[in-house]
């Protein structure tokens, strides 16, 4: 399940990229044309006149449009960017002379609403995270896909599974048993190291004291 979702992510970030330039495209559109009727008072794209109110009303409805998706866009791509680990959040702080607080926001966030002291999240900036984001996850797709084919891979997940089985159904009946179950697993694998060790250990031919001595050394570190 890990590289189908992995590749379902990758596909929703390259769709996200396509969006939002569709966006801007719109955007820069709309605000050409309200400018044009400040400074002219006519509606004009370009230095052409919009023909007529229903080209008007079309262009507002479809930046409204892309403005509605992107903003359904926008958790998944600050979460996922999150996940993988790209530079998605910063702090903006105000000049000294005026004050104020320090800002913390997202850099997708501010495609629709730069909070941001000075308006500091540029078009650039958020290419550039989203490019990361990219980035990172192409890496984790490769990852994951090599996880596919590793039969190890595998055969750790189900031990894991078994193990967690009767937490599960205990779970399902309101318990919190987090920290019991990481703690029991982490103790399993443990055990399972110890045991791995000692039998390397007998196959080398040590002798029961050195055996002894470095399990001790082993457990108490």
């Amino acid at each position: 399940m890990g590289y189908w979702k992995a590749k379902d992510d990758q596909f929703f970030i390259q769709c996200f990229h396509g969006h939002l330039l569709g966006f801007w495209e719109r955007e820069n559109l709309v605000r050409g044309i309200e400018e044009s009727v400040q400074r002219f008072g006519i509606p004009m794209i370009g230095l052409s006149p919009v023909p007529d109110e229903q080209a008007m009303t079309k262009h507002h409805d479809n930046y409204q449009a892309s403005r509605e998706q992107i903003a359904k866009e926008i958790p998944r791509i600050t979460r996922l960017a999150t996940m993988l680990g790209a530079r998605c959040h910063l702090k903006s702080f105000p000049a000294p002379a005026v004050g104020g607080p320090v800002i913390t926001l997202s850099v997708f966030e501010a495609i629709l609403n730069d909070t941001s002291h000075d308006k500091v999240v540029t078009r650039q900036l958020i290419i550039d995270t989203l490019n990361e984001t990219k980035s990172l996850c192409e890496e984790y797709v490769r990852q994951q896909r090599s996880r596919l084919f590793n039969p190890f891979y595998w055969l750790k997940a189900l031990f894991v599974m078994i193990i967690r089985l009767p937490f599960t159904v205990v779970s399902m009946s309101g318990f919190d048993v987090s920290k019991v179950e990481d703690h029991l697993i982490s103790k399993v694998f443990k055990l399972v190291e110890l045991l791995a060790i000692f039998y390397f250990l007998i196959h080398i031919g040590m002798q029961r004291t050195d055996i002894l001595d470095t399990i001790k050394k082993l457990i108490l570190k």
